[in-house]
């Protein structure tokens, strides 16, 4: 048998152990809190300093907002600003004890106050006090006068021409009331009586004989022969933008004198247009050779072949001259590939611009240009009608946007297309008129 020691000695030994790390383990944990602890303040500090900064960043925002303020708003401020600088003012002159209108002061402009060589008050207030008898056996100063400057009278010399202002001024006053010029005019001595009227008149008679005379002012049936006129136009020009070609073709066939309303109407319009889109297109057609050959779709009164040394063949639905052929825009009566050059300027109305485009492609040689000049506000989408354009056989050769009423758009032909009905339907927007 196996004898065993005592282990009372043993277990005092464990116990002083256990107790050690028991220590240990307590001091471990403290420290894991306070550890724990420090992370979550510094969390909560880093929280805050973010919503800090997030509600300065927010401040600045409304800042700049409440800056952005209306016109009125800022005025409103500008005025509150001058009336306290006026109150400071008003504030440290004590002597100044006159009651004045803050708000008409702010909106007076400031000017340079004049100097005024006044008496001083006693004698102004005798000489106001005195009686007539008193003022003649004590007489004022008299001034010294300037010499008046020699003036020609004569019509025949005349002198410089009066200024731009002075001829506004004098043609309102001439003839709106005539009266007024015959007395100045029969009247001469009461003219002479000071040098500025002296002046005044010779100015007078120079500017009547140089200014001409007045467009003479239409009556009531002139004008509303016009608002007829510019009505008829208008609603042409609707009929002609949603119709396709042939039924407009009938409508000047059966009224041949709609077309010519029609053109004197477009010529009124053209007066008011900063740039006239076929004036640009005969200085580039210009520039080509002489033995190209051109066709101008819808030419109106053909003056593109007026201003051109090339051949043109001008084409549009009513002939205005010997020159034209009246005929329909998507049927013309020349051969295939026997065109250098097509122009279509502000004519691409009615609903089957496809039975143009293919027309065109079908006169144009291989290598041709289709030349295209429209109003900006019928395009939606100027990329997508180029890409619809280039279906039809053509290429983008060149295109100006930088008019402000006009797109100029240049195409090259690359190949014959002979199958219409593979064709996409191209539109563009009608130019109609407001009704009045």
């Amino acid at each position: 048998m196996k004898t065993f020691k005592s282990a009372a000695w043993d277990s005092d030994a464990n116990t002083s152990t256990f107790q050690e790390l028991f220590q240990k383990s307590k001091k471990i944990k403290n420290t894991i809190d306070k550890s724990r602890k420090e992370v979550k303040k510094n969390a909560k500090a880093l929280e805050k300093r973010i919503k800090k900064k997030l509600n300065k960043k927010n401040a600045a925002v409304t800042d700049t907002k409440n800056l952005i303020s209306t016109p009125e708003e800022l005025m409103t401020q500008s005025k509150k600003r001058r009336l306290r600088k006026m109150r400071a003012k008003l504030k440290k002159d004590d002597s100044n004890n006159s009651q004045t209108d803050l708000s008409s002061l702010v909106s007076v402009k400031k000017t340079k106050p004049k100097k005024i060589k006044s008496k001083p008050v006693n004698e102004e207030i005798k000489l106001v006090l005195a009686t007539p008898e008193e003022n003649q056996e004590n007489p004022q100063p008299k001034k010294k006068k300037k010499k008046p400057k020699k003036i020609k009278t004569e019509i025949e010399n005349e002198p410089k021409k009066p200024t731009k202002t002075f001829k506004k001024s004098l043609n309102k006053l001439v003839f709106s009331d005539h009266s007024f010029t015959e007395k100045l005019l029969d009247t001469p001595e009461d003219a002479h009586k000071s040098n500025k009227k002296e002046k005044f008149y010779n100015k007078l008679k120079v500017a009547l004989n140089s200014t001409k005379k007045s467009k003479p002012m239409a009556t009531l049936r002139q004008k509303m022969i016009e608002k007829l006129k510019s009505a008829r136009f208008r609603f042409i020009n609707e009929q002609i933008y949603s119709t396709d070609s042939k039924e407009a073709k009938k409508l000047f066939e059966e009224d041949p004198e709609a077309f010519k309303s029609y053109h004197e109407g477009y010529r009124n319009q053209v007066k008011s247009w900063p740039v006239n889109p076929l004036d640009l297109i005969i200085e580039k057609i210009k520039k080509l050779p002489k033995t190209n050959v051109i066709a101008d779709f819808g030419c109106g009164d053909a003056r593109l072949s007026k201003s051109v040394v090339q051949k043109v063949h001008s084409f549009d639905l009513v002939a205005t001259d010997d020159s034209v052929v009246a005929c329909d825009m998507s049927k013309v009566p020349l051969e295939n590939n026997s065109v250098d050059v097509a122009v279509f300027c502000l004519s691409l109305m009615g609903t089957n611009l496809r039975d143009y485009l293919f027309e065109a492609n079908r006169v144009l040689k291989i290598g041709g240009v289709l030349k295209i000049a429209e109003v900006e506000s019928r395009f939606e989408d100027v990329e997508q009608f180029i890409k619809g354009v280039q279906h039809f056989g053509f290429k983008s050769m060149w295109k100006d946007l930088s008019h402000n009423l006009f797109y100029f758009l240049d195409f090259k032909k690359e190949k014959d297309v002979r199958n219409k009905n593979k064709l996409p339907t191209l539109s563009l927007l009608p130019c109609l008129y407001k009704k009045r």
